[in-house]
């Protein structure tokens, strides 16, 4: 009997191995897939800008200052493709979260469930007491 259960545990410990490797692999890709698409979105962008900056006629390019052009290009285009990059990260643990959670309720009962769950929420949360912390201490 107790051979079968260190077969048992090897077993789990083998497959958790191979899970995290395989759930790393498919983050890796996952971000080159969201960082290229930035990228190209950024120069797409920066393109179409420069692009009615160099032919823009003379009278509108004394209501549009320079220094405005060049603004929106170093900036906004770079702000603007690092908010793709990074706004669909969440949804990937936003669609698998309730089935680890199920399947770790299926495998471990409710309590080992609600405590992972209450750290989660609790992960969540503490960005709002550290903005309501900095607005109450802050001196602008």
């Amino acid at each position: 009997m107790a051979s079968s259960t260190r077969g048992d545990m090897t077993a789990a410990a083998i497959l958790l191995v191979a899970v995290s490797a395989a759930e790393y692999l498919v983050s890796v890709y996952h971000m080159d897939i969201i960082i290229v698409f930035g990228c190209r979105m950024r120069a797409m962008m920066q393109g179409a800008i420069f692009n009615k900056a160099v032919h823009m006629p003379a009278t509108m390019r004394n209501t549009y200052p320079t220094g405005a052009v060049v603004s929106l290009l170093a900036v906004d285009c770079g702000t603007l493709a690092l908010s793709v990059m990074v706004f669909p990260m969440p949804i990937g643990g936003l669609i698998t979260m309730p089935v680890v959670l199920w399947l770790l309720a299926e495998r471990a009962g409710t309590y080992p469930t609600l405590c992972c769950l209450a750290w989660m929420i609790a992960v969540f949360l503490m960005p709002f007491g550290a903005f309501k912390f900095q607005r109450k201490f802050w001196i602008l």
